[in-house]
């Protein structure tokens, strides 16, 4: 991100230097050195502010459509968020279900769409930053692959989560040892493939038999 942009993106955000620095937990002569280019802004926050921006800018051109707004997104929005995980999935199912089959939700879908594209990449930490981009390649994937990708995915970072235990003893013969981690890592990945590559060919019978 250039300095003329990173300021361009806080004015249209109609945020000040305060408010980004505190946003960012950063001083506001962080926010200055960023937008008069002395300081290269980080790319987690780059990425952070790209994706508000372009959502920002898809806002505005719904609210200029012309298009009429939903009811139900309206009130969706201001009930509360749910406290566990299991309940805010169950929320976000809810909203994705009605945006599939809401006739003014398509239509204002399809607006955003046909001018501005898909959006640009969410901001992701921790350990999303890590699976993210993986569930992103899988999702790419043709659809008889996904399941095969999938469990390949979820056997090999069991096995890494299972290595860090053993790597005291991979340290005292590090040759044999990081020969037969990889040899295990590897087998693993292929018994998830196997079996996600089944179970995705006995979903597929459950729906051609339904």
């Amino acid at each position: 991100m250039t300095a003329a942009e990173a300021q361009q993106v806080r004015m249209a955000l109609a945020l000040r230097p305060e408010d980004l620095a505190a946003e960012f937990g950063v001083s506001p002569g962080v926010v200055t050195a960023w937008e008069t280019g002395r300081v290269a802004v980080p790319k987690h926050i780059a990425t952070h502010l790209r994706w508000r921006m372009a959502g920002a800018e898809r806002a505005q051109a719904l609210a200029m459509s012309g298009l009429p707004e939903c009811s139900w997104i309206r009130e969706f929005d201001e009930q509360p968020i749910p406290s566990s995980s299991k309940k805010q999935i169950e929320h976000l199912n809810t909203l994705v279900a009605h945006t599939t089959t809401c006739a003014d939700c398509r239509a204002r879908d399809g607006y955003i769409e046909a001018r501005f594209g898909p959006m640009p990449p969410a901001p992701r930490r921790g350990f999303a930053a890590i699976v993210g981009p993986i569930a992103d390649r899988i999702e790419r994937l043709p659809a008889w692959a996904r399941p095969a990708a999938t469990g390949a995915a979820l056997f090999t970072a069991y096995s890494l989560l299972k290595l860090i235990a053993l790597l005291p003893s991979i340290a005292r013969a590090p040759r044999q040892g990081l020969l037969t981690a990889a040899a295990g890592i590897a087998l693993s990945a292929s018994l998830g493939a196997v079996l996600g590559f089944l179970y995705g060919q006995y979903r597929r019978l459950r729906r051609q038999t339904a």
